[in-house]
């Protein structure tokens, strides 16, 4: 059973190249399956893999809000036969300067629910209610190495 994709030149009894590409996998069986043994044995071996949180970086303007859109992928979703689940983010860490909140601090100066409270440490792991948070800088900050004012 192979566990990486490799890539495969397929090629009849003349030699003759009939299919190249990727393959993920090999399965041999004693005998012939029908399409329910052949999901089923797919099913058996086919982890179920997390999903990779992809790098993010973005550029914050000073004493303003940036939104941070998280991203994941998983490499074997598409050869999964389990439904597709959607993906759901959980913030493990927050930022050495500035702060994360859930919704924009800044939206609007007339807001008429209260203002968002930034994330505390206290509240980690957190289970993110999209994939969207904010990044507020500390006032009047500016610098192109990581130390506070």
């Amino acid at each position: 059973l192979a566990s990486a994709f490799q890539t495969a030149d397929v090629r009849d009894v003349d030699g003759v190249s009939i299919w190249d590409g990727e393959v993920f996998s090999v399965s041999l069986h004693a005998s012939a399956l029908d399409a329910a043994a052949v999901s089923e044995s797919h099913a058996r071996w086919l982890p179920d893999s997390a999903p990779v949180a992809a790098t993010v970086a973005v550029a914050a303007v000073e004493d303003a809000a940036t939104a941070v859109v998280l991203t994941a992928t998983d490499a074997l979703a598409p050869f999964s036969p389990r439904p597709r689940r959607p993906l759901a983010f959980n913030l493990v860490s927050i930022p050495s300067i500035g702060a994360l909140y859930l919704t924009n601090p800044q939206h609007g100066a007339e807001r008429t629910e209260p203002q968002p409270r930034a994330i505390a440490e206290s509240q980690l792991p957190l289970p993110l209610p999209s994939e969207t948070i904010w990044y507020l800088p500390p006032s009047d900050f500016f610098s192109e190495s990581d130390e506070a004012p």
